[in-house]
């Protein structure tokens, strides 16, 4: 079956279909509702279109794992933002066309999946000249309370650190919620402190309405000219 999405960029709405879980987003995936029955169907459409067709595929699709034997990278895919990696730069999330500058321990990371549904990075050696002093760094997003927007990485997360709800549609990064919906509402926003070097610092559910943020989507796949 092949799977349809929205032209980069574009808007993107979403609504309720039948009671069960929505899958919200900022960028573009196909809309997913799924009833809580393990036997359930999940039905997504290209809200783009009212004329678009529905597909169904089963629960498995949108809440797929990878192997925790498998290592892959993070990229950041969003208007003018064509699948820009992530980078750990002190601690922080950060996507970026080359090497931030500024920063002390700083490298793409390689990640894994662990049974926890925790995303595990470590340097990815292979692209640095010298390995930074990070090991096992749990990526995480910020509690729905938290003031702080700024995901990032951590050994030992805060009450404020979500690390464990991160699941898989297809390539694409969602994270669970505490009303058990999967949502992707990753964002984007130009680095004051790495602004030189065309990174963005990486965020989740901003809800101001700061014209500098970019909606984004998170992938496990390199584009296509990297």
């Amino acid at each position: 079956m092949e799977e349809v999405y929205p032209a980069e960029g574009a808007p993107i709405y979403h609504k309720r279909i039948g009671p069960g879980r929505l899958c919200r987003h900022s960028y573009p995936i196909p809309i997913v509702s799924a009833r809580i029955s393990d036997k359930a169907s999940i039905i997504f459409q290209n809200m783009l279109s009212f004329k678009a067709p529905l597909w169904f595929v089963s629960l498995a699709a949108v809440v797929s794992t990878v192997s925790a034997a498998q290592t892959f990278g993070l990229y950041a895919y969003g208007e003018n933002v064509g699948g820009l990696p992530l980078y750990y730069v002190d601690g922080s999330a950060v996507v970026s066309p080359k090497t931030p500058e500024n920063g002390t321990d700083v490298a793409p990371v390689v990640f894994n999946k662990d049974s926890d549904n925790e995303l595990i990075g470590n340097p990815n050696t292979t692209s640095t000249a010298s390995a930074p002093a990070f090991t096992d760094a749990s990526l995480f997003v910020p509690s729905a309370d938290s003031s702080d927007k700024e995901m990032g990485f951590t050994s030992n997360p805060s009450s404020n650190q979500v690390t464990n709800k991160f699941v898989w549609y297809g390539n694409f990064l969602l994270v669970e919620n505490d009303s058990g919906e999967y949502t992707s509402l990753f964002s984007v926003k130009k680095s004051s402190s790495h602004d030189e070097d065309g990174s963005y610092d990486l965020y989740w559910n901003v809800t101001d309405s700061d014209e500098e943020v970019i909606a984004i989507s998170m992938r496990s796949v390199a584009p296509s000219n990297a």
